[in-house]
Parts: C-alpha cells; sequence; structure tokens
C-alpha cells in the first residue's frame, strides 16, 4: 500500500511538507548518530552558526556537549511533527480549517526558529 493510496486527498504541498518534516528529522539524527560516535567537528552547514567552520571552534567537545542533546531533541520533535502530520491527513483528511492546519506550519517553524537561536547562541560562545 502506497502513501498516495493510503491518504488518496494529499495534495502536493501536504506531501512536500509532509518529506521536509522527515528530511529534516532524519538529516538532524544523522548528526546525531555522528557527532556521538566520533565526538569530532565535521562539515556541515546545519550544525554550525554562519559562517563558522568546525576548524575554527574554539572548544570543540565544549561545542559537541552543548549541540548533542539541542540536536536530539530537534530532531524528536520533527519526528513528532511528522507522525502528527500523517495524523492529521488521515484523521482530516479534507479538513481546510485553521484549527488544524495552523499547527502544522506554525510548529516547524518556531522549532527551527529556536534552533536558529541555539546556533546563535553557540556562536558567540565557541567561535
Amino acid at each position: 500500500m502506497t502513501v498516495l493510496t493510503a491518504f488518496p486527498t494529499v495534495n502536493t504541498l501536504d506531501l512536500f511538507l509532509l518529506l521536509t518534516l522527515l528530511a529534516v528529522a532524519v538529516y538532524s539524527l544523522y548528526l546525531v548518530i555522528r557527532l556521538r560516535r566520533t565526538r569530532e567537528l565535521f562539515p556541515s552547514r546545519f550544525l554550525y552558526p554562519g559562517n563558522c567552520e568546525p576548524e575554527d571552534c574554539i572548544d570543540p567537545d565544549g561545542f559537541i556537549d552543548y549541540i548533542l542533546p539541542r540536536l536530539t531533541l530537534l530532531s524528536s520533535m520533527f519526528f513528532v511533527m511528522t507522525l502528527a502530520f500523517c495524523g492529521k491527513l488521515y484523521a482530516f483528511p479534507e479538513s481546510g480549517s485553521l484549527l488544524t492546519e495552523l499547527p502544522t506550519l506554525v510548529l516547524p517553524v518556531g522549532v527551527f526558529l529556536w534552533y536558529c537561536v541555539v546556533l546563535n547562541k553557540s556562536s558567540k560562545n565557541f567561535w
């Protein structure tokens, strides 16, 4: 059974949002696993603030200890939002009400803005 037959009324924007939420969750989980295994910094535009390079980090171990729990939380939140969005598509396939649509747009943006603030704080402390 494919996604399109399970959710016959899924439009392109819903599918794009679903895939974006899932991609962010999977990639951030990959970063968490790689950081925990290697305990060293590697090139990634998603992991470092602004134009900061991993080799310019003042305290790499401190940055890893700082970012790991926050990155784990980010990944978990995006996985939960992906599951919630799938549930919303299944439970309310034709709903266009503000009550069901607003959280699916505001929550991911809010969580991503929180992560940007975390990265901004890390740039002041570790670069």
